[in-house]
């Protein structure tokens, strides 16, 4: 099995809070058993397939657009098929096996 760039160890729940991570625009936690992935409103480039994630949340000001343009989420198939920001503006997209086959969609503004 391939190897990410970066190795978590056992770590099952990953937070990229802003206020830590204020620049962070690339981010690669591929082959981790990662289950719960919190990234800052800087991501622009995220890999994070076969991770065994349940949820990826984007800490966003409600007001403020997420400036995500690539995602994969591939061999993801326990993802919660809905998250806090929209996917429909992402240039690439990827969820092959992903939210047992359910699209992803945007939760409603409450």
């Amino acid at each position: 099995m391939p190897k990410s760039s970066t190795d978590l160890g056992s770590k099952r729940f990953v937070g990229f809070y802003p206020e830590l991570f204020p620049k962070l625009e690339q981010l690669d936690v591929a082959y981790n058993r990662v289950k719960r992935l919190v990234l800052p409103p800087s991501i622009r480039h995220v890999n994070a397939e076969h991770c065994e994630l349940l949820s990826i949340r984007l800490c966003l000001p409600y007001d403020q657009q997420h400036k995500i343009t690539y995602l994969n989420l591939n061999d993801n198939p326990e993802l919660y098929c809905v998250v806090n920001f929209d996917v429909n503006t992402i240039d690439t997209l990827l969820t092959s096996n992903c939210a047992n086959g359910y699209p992803l969609i945007k939760a409603p503004d409450e």
